[in-house]
């Protein structure tokens, strides 16, 4: 690949892995930055009692606390896995 060490080969993948470690970290970053800027929106909107900006900014708030949480844990694990000595493939569907 162009970008990365990843390369798909015919019955072969390999993955690299600093470019995940990576990816998962901006993610982070993107997503805490999301939850605040909701999180101020929401504040500024419960002043001025709009009720449908409010809901609206709670529901992508919830949805990008969901993000964040998956993202988080991603990251945790690949920078713990990093020492492994084997690493597995799950839920790939």
């Amino acid at each position: 690949m162009e970008n990365t060490k990843n390369d798909l080969s015919f019955d072969k993948a390999s993955i690299d892995f600093k470019a995940m470690l990576q990816t998962s970290a901006y993610a982070v970053r993107e997503l805490t930055e999301q939850v605040s800027r909701y999180l101020n929106e929401i504040r500024e909107t419960s002043i001025s009692n709009n009720m449908t900006t409010l809901w609206f900014n709670a529901n992508r708030l919830k949805e990008v606390s969901q993000n964040l949480a998956v993202a988080s844990e991603t990251y945790a694990t690949l920078k713990e896995a990093i020492d492994r000595s084997e690493l597995e493939i799950v839920n790939k569907d």
